[in-house]
């Protein structure tokens, strides 16, 4: 295997490595796995009921309380009693000699191995940005303790870092690489680094927009750090819920977080000071080019501004309760570690960062006062009590435990061990017969005194099959049916394009979209010529020019017959090093009351200008507009934004009326700021008497 040094590739090379060792090494043995239990069973229907599994943890006095019966236990859906029909104990052994742990085959093997119930799972999830090198040195020896305690044959464990997608972490048993992998890159904390992250460009960006080294820029960095984890908690949740039912255990190596709040006063001062680095002519050996104020970096003063106040505006305390929520429908139990220990100060007593220059706002009370040692004392303690408060609450709202307020890890890790050593599996056929595909909560008691239950919280009923192909992909959690092409513009979006395209019909023409990927833009006009033919075999053509810095233009072609649909468009732009030709076919519009929606990006100012979409991946730096050409009056117009399982989310949705070129339309505008990585729709119901129609737009928010 090739060794990495962590210094260098950071701590997503070293989660790499060890996703790489757990694959290979599943390879190289030929032991046998053991068989799962003859009584482990997937949810399936009886009478139009479903079996429904439940992983089930009585203790006392720290300690899963053994020899128990069915009898001894009451489960609850939704409030009503359920009938037991299956009752398991599963007890694992600590500490399983090396030759019994066989690493699946590949990554399938790995997946249909982790949704076996009693095949536990664990995460291990490396918060490099809020654990500093010393607290990664002190966490090593007795990570790489616990699981080699806590990995029973047929038990599964990853490790992930917050710049990771959960789908590319291998699953595991073996601890021999993994064990040589921490210990030889054991200082990847990044928490207290007096440079920006080598391995995020986006942290040098930030750095250089609001001022290199200032308060300001460590201020928005922090930020941005906090909101990478977040992100990365919070897809390894939905990830973890979608690949099994039964509990996973997420041990989360971090010293916590802020959870900041959306801080207009810092919005403000993002605004007004992001200097950006723009472009200026330099001499590099006689001769002439392009390049930035002190660096090569080349940067746009208002795309600066944006993304500070994207920054600026986050709601991390709101987020954090969501993936709380998340965890619980998930069957998600988080165990946090500190592994800084007993921490007095939040930040080394002998750093002394600079006031913000808008006095009075939250970002500036929150950062140290040069003028009042006093009160900064207190601010920097205060805050080491607000970080692990947080993860108290993470681990007691999801099952887990807080392993906090400690300089003895090894102890504290042996408490996880202990937790999730043994435990019930429960199962019942539901007496909820609808096939609703509803979140239902689940409840479950025991008859025996003084033993406290943690158990599955919910879990999300089926659908009919017949109904299941018109249900976006990932339906439930307790979200309404969406229809199965809501989401198809997105899996249209091919990885890696250079060019996308997309068109509507209105009756006077068709809109014809071209946009060009991020960072092929370009510096000179690309021309795009367009050829149109209908079903009557009517040909038109046009030709538009896509002009750096915009890389979008719409190309209108006006038709003769609007009823000549559906129309195919061939589009080609030009540009070195060889033209590019695209074909799409525009369908002639079905809704009564709205046309076909026209989807916009921009910058989250109200000024900034529109630019036609026809990539629908977004930044969190840009606002969505959307506007559909009214068909006539209308006496209700409604908007939301959807998440992936069609629950609302509480993201402000602006609907405005408005008027051009003498056509009425109904648009909708979305800060894509407070949003994680992920799909999304836009759902606008109009209606006018008792018509009413519900049209859907969805985006991806990359990051």
């Amino acid at each position: 295997m090739r060794h990495l040094d962590l210094r260098v590739a950071g701590a997503t090379a070293l989660a790499t490595a060890l996703a790489a060792t757990a694959i290979g090494s599943g390879q190289a043995g030929h032991q046998t796995q053991q068989d799962p239990p003859p009584q482990q069973r997937q949810p399936v229907f009886r009478g139009g009921s479903a079996f429904v599994l439940v992983d089930v943890y009585p203790q006392q006095d720290g300690r899963v309380v053994e020899g128990l019966s069915a009898k001894d236990f009451q489960v609850f859906e939704d409030g009503k009693p359920q009938a037991i029909e299956s009752f398991e104990f599963v007890r694992m052994e600590p500490g399983p000699p090396e030759a019994t742990r066989r690493d699946p085959n590949n990554q399938r093997d790995a997946l249909q191995q982790a949704a076996i119930p009693s095949n536990r799972v664990f995460m291990i999830f490396l918060d490099r940005a809020h654990v500093t090198i010393a607290g990664s040195h002190n966490i090593r020896k007795p990570l790489i303790d616990m699981l080699d305690r806590i990995i029973a044959p047929n038990d599964l464990f990853g490790v992930m870092t917050p710049e990771m997608q959960p789908r590319h972490v291998a699953l595991g048993r073996r601890m021999l690489s993994v064990e040589e992998q921490l210990t030889r890159h054991w200082p990847w904390g990044e928490r207290h680094r007096i440079t920006t992250n080598p391995d995020d460009a986006k942290e040098e960006e930030i750095n250089m927009c609001f001022g290199p080294g200032s308060g300001l820029s460590r201020e928005m960095i922090d930020r941005y750090r906090e909101d990478q984890t977040l992100n990365g908690l919070e897809s390894l949740t939905g990830f973890l819920g979608a690949v099994r039912e039964a509990r996973t255990v997420v041990v989360v190596i971090t010293d916590g977080w802020r959870l900041y709040r959306p801080d207009s006063g810092l919005a403000e001062t993002a605004g007004g000071s992001a200097r950006g680095n723009p472009p200026s002519i330099v001499n590099r050996g006689g001769t002439l080019g392009i390049g930035g104020r002190g660096n090569d970096l080349v940067q746009d003063p208002a795309e600066c501004a944006s993304e500070g106040m994207r920054v600026a505006q986050l709601d991390n305390e709101r987020r954090f309760r969501d993936i709380i929520a998340l965890a619980n429908r998930s069957n998600v139990s988080f165990y946090p570690v500190t592994p800084a220990g007993l921490a007095v100060f939040d930040a080394p007593i002998q750093v002394s960062n600079p006031t913000l220059p808008m006095p009075g706002t939250i970002a500036q009370r929150s950062i140290r006062d040069p003028q009042d040692p006093t009160q900064a004392l207190v601010e920097n303690i205060s805050r080491v009590t607000a970080r692990v408060d947080g993860l108290k609450t993470l681990a007691e709202n999801t099952d887990g435990i807080a392993i906090v307020d400690t300089n003895d890890l090894s102890a504290g890790l042996r408490r996880i061990v202990d937790d999730v050593s043994a435990f019930y599996l429960i199962g019942y056929y539901s007496t909820n017969t609808r096939l609703d595909g509803r979140f239902r909560r689940i409840e479950v008691k025991t008859t025996r005194p003084d033993v406290r239950v943690k158990a599955r919280r919910g879990y999300v009923a089926p659908v009919p099959p017949s109904e299941s192909r018109t249900l976006a992909p990932a339906p439930g959690r307790g979200g309404p049916a969406l229809p199965a092409e809501a989401f198809a513009p997105l899996g249209r979006v091919r990885p890696g394009a250079a060019v996308f395209t997309s068109g509507i019909a209105e009756p006077d023409a068709l809109h014809v979209v071209v946009e060009l990927a991020r960072g092929r833009v370009g510096s000179t006009p690309r021309p795009v010529r367009v050829s149109v033919s209908s079903r009557t075999g009517a040909r038109l053509e046009a030709t538009g020019a896509i002009t750096p810095p915009v890389r979008s233009t719409t190309v209108r072609i006006p038709l003769s017959d609007p009823a000549g649909g559906p129309w195919k468009v061939s589009m080609t732009v030009e540009g070195n090093p060889t033209p590019e030709r695209i074909d799409v076919v525009i369908e002639l519009p079905t809704a009564r009351l709205l046309g076909d929606p026209q989807v916009f990006r921009a910058t989250s100012s109200p000024r900034s200008p529109l630019w036609p979409v026809a990539d629908f991946q977004f930044t969190r730096s840009e606002r969505v507009h959307v506007e559909w050409r009214m068909r006539g009056d209308l006496d209700r117009r409604d908007a939301r934004l959807l998440g992936r399982d069609g629950r609302p989310l509480p993201v402000p949705v602006t609907v405005t009326e408005r008027e051009q070129n003498g056509a009425r339309a109904l648009a909708v505008d979305i800060s894509l700021a407070p949003l994680s990585a992920g799909d999304y729709l836009i759902a606008i119901t109009a209606g006018s008497g008792t018509t009413t129609e519900t049209r859907y737009v969805p985006v991806r928010v990359t990051g």
